[in-house]
């Protein structure tokens, strides 16, 4: 967590006090006792699933920037406020991989580790409704499907985590 010295609220001064919780610490304001709560960040990520007679496929990014430079990774992102978790992931796909998709079932929720902390991951099966799949972002170089049984290095843990669990229910 980043050195918080003031109340983005009334510019009072921080302290680390527990709330709610004895071992839990977070900011408060000593002159009017707002808490800056220092909850997990959420993130949605989006398998893009096809599926045919020869079985199923899913659409990846390749990412064209570090880290993991090369890997490929399902669209998604943090939520942002205002976002539900539908807005989200029809936002990343379209933003990232240019497709429209639909939401299908929950695959699973996962935490993972990324930049300074603890994330949690909350994935979903889509599919494709409109759309030719195609690199839509900067940090992404290519997209391709690409066999479920048969996906090349993927860019982060909970995204492999969630692909076995799409395996196992397909």
């Amino acid at each position: 967590m980043p050195e918080l010295s003031f109340c983005p609220r009334c510019a009072g001064a921080l302290e680390m006090r527990p709330v709610d919780q004895p071992d839990v610490m977070h900011p408060v304001c000593a002159s009017c006792g707002f808490v800056l709560w220092q909850n997990l960040k959420a993130s949605v990520e989006a398998p893009v699933v096809r599926r045919d007679a020869a079985g199923a496929e899913i659409l990846l990014g390749r990412r064209a920037v570090e880290p993991k430079k090369g890997t490929w990774d399902a669209p998604g992102g943090f939520l942002n406020a205002g976002d539900t978790v539908a807005s989200a992931l029809v936002r990343e796909c379209r933003r990232e991989l240019r497709v429209d998709v639909e939401l299908g079932s929950l695959v699973g929720v996962y935490e993972e580790q990324f930049a300074d902390g603890t994330i949690v991951v909350i994935v979903y099966e889509c599919s494709a409704v409109a759309g030719d799949p195609r690199a839509g972002v900067a940090f992404i170089d290519e997209a391709r499907w690409f066999p479920l049984r048969d996906v090349p290095a993927l860019t982060f843990p909970s995204i492999e985590r969630a692909i076995a669990d799409l395996r196992r229910r397909l």
